[in-house]
């Protein structure tokens, strides 16, 4: 699976690069299992939070989309 991880204004650290690509490899093999890739990308919020945007196009044209924000990076990805 090829998950492309960017930043808007935000540093994208190994770690949470990491973390972002493992947990969509294991969403997508639990319940797509013909998933290609997902586009993860993380921005600064209003509130000097952080926010993050997932897009994942899955299985016959279906794109599954989710964002959310928090005060942590890594928090924003979880919640998405």
């Amino acid at each position: 699976m090829d998950v492309r991880v960017a930043g808007h204004q935000v540093d994208t650290g190994e770690s949470l690069r990491d973390h972002a690509a493992q947990r969509m490899a294991e969403i997508t093999e639990k319940y797509f299992s013909r998933s290609v890739g997902a586009n993860v990308t993380f921005g600064r919020g209003p509130n000097n939070d952080y926010t993050c945007d997932i897009v994942a196009p899955v299985v016959n044209g279906v794109v599954l989309k989710a964002s959310h924000s928090a005060r942590e990076a890594q928090l924003a990805f979880n919640g998405a």
